[in-house]
C-alpha cells in the first residue's frame, strides 16, 4: 500500500532567491509583469480587447507559457492565433 501522506499535494513555497512562487515542477507562476507583457503582445493582434481577454484568464496557477497558451486559445481567427503564437515564441 502507498503512504497516504505522499498523495497529499505539496504546498508551493516562494523561491528563496526571488520571492516568487514556483510550481512543484520548478516553473514559476506567471507574474503581473507577464500579464502586462501578454496584454502588449495581444494588443498588436486584437487591439484594446486584449486587456479583456487577459482579465478573463485565471492566471493564479499558470506559468508564463501556460498564460500565453490560454490567451492564444481565446483567439477565434486561426491566422491571428498563428501569428500571435509565433511572435510569442510558443512555436519552436
Amino acid at each position: 500500500m502507498s503512504d497516504p501522506s505522499s498523495s497529499k499535494p505539496k504546498t508551493p513555497r516562494p523561491d528563496e532567491s526571488t520571492g516568487f512562487f514556483r510550481r512543484m515542477d520548478g516553473e514559476p507562476y506567471a507574474t503581473a509583469d507577464d500579464r502586462e507583457e501578454l496584454v502588449a503582445a495581444l494588443s498588436r493582434h486584437v487591439g484594446p480587447v486584449a486587456r479583456v481577454l487577459v482579465e478573463r484568464i485565471d492566471a493564479s496557477r499558470l506559468t508564463r507559457n501556460d498564460l500565453f497558451m490560454a490567451a492564444a486559445q481565446e483567439l477565434e481567427d486561426d491566422a491571428v492565433r498563428e501569428r500571435f503564437m509565433k511572435e510569442a515564441g510558443l512555436y519552436r
